[in-house]
């Protein structure tokens, strides 16, 4: 399981950063065929539940993989 920090916790495992707030995070992902470091700037939410990692910018899904593909992600500028 990857440890996302964010400013705020919501129930059944969701983060999220807050609606004011974004954020920018690097992430590290892929499988064993492909690795891909990412960074990502304006996110404002980050949902992760079912085994489901997914990044917002507004109401917009910029990404979703699955968490166990996920190898790292970090909080680079809150």
């Amino acid at each position: 399981m990857i440890e996302v920090r964010t400013p705020h916790r919501l129930r059944r495992g969701i983060e999220r950063v807050g609606a004011s707030l974004v954020a920018t995070y690097q992430m590290v992902y892929g499988d064993d065929e492909q690795v891909v470091k990412e960074t990502f700037e304006n996110i404002d939410e980050v949902e992760r539940e079912d085994g489901w990692v997914v990044l917002f910018r507004g109401s917009d899904a910029i990404l979703r993989v699955q968490e166990i593909h996920v190898q790292s992600m970090e909080l680079v500028d809150p």
